[in-house]
């Protein structure tokens, strides 16, 4: 009679053949889940500056985007000319990622619509993601003109 199955040292190389494949793709796994955090971030950051843009000439005040660097969200506020600051907005940045550096003056992106038309004070924000990758927002001075580096 012949014997149907699998030996016991059979299925411990298949398993232990498993186990290092497993091992090889998870770092790899991870490292992608950390790039699209950075950039859905980016993305995030990016549409909120065109939005605070679009809103400071729509309603003629001064929209302020303020970015602390160390924290993980970001605000927005409405700053008209004869009153402190009314926040509008706070948000979340994808859970890891972190402001890093904030070349803006006061660690402010501010949108002139009080007194300018489409005047912007520029600057570069930094973002880090939890295994050390960076990427930029950059928004041009005057212009407003934003865009991304990774």
């Amino acid at each position: 009679m012949k014997a149907r199955g699998f030996a016991l040292i059979e299925l411990v190389i298949v398993l232990a053949i498993g186990a290092i494949l497993l091992g090889i793709g998870i770092p790899t796994f991870e490292g992608l889940i950390d790039k699209n955090r950075l950039t859905v971030a980016l993305s995030q950051v990016e549409a909120d500056l065109r939005k605070a843009q679009a809103m400071s000439k729509a309603i003629g005040e001064n929209i302020e985007v303020l970015f602390i660097p160390g924290n993980s969200e970001y605000y927005i506020f409405k700053h008209p000319p004869t009153s402190t600051p009314i926040l509008l907005e706070k948000i979340q940045i994808p859970e890891g990622v972190r402001i890093y550096t904030n070349t803006a003056p006061a660690n402010k992106i501010v949108y002139f619509g009080a007194y300018a038309e489409s005047e912007v004070t520029g600057g570069t924000i930094t973002f880090k993601s939890p295994r050390g990758k960076m990427g930029k927002v950059i928004v041009a001075s005057i212009t407003g003109r934003i865009r991304i580096e990774k």
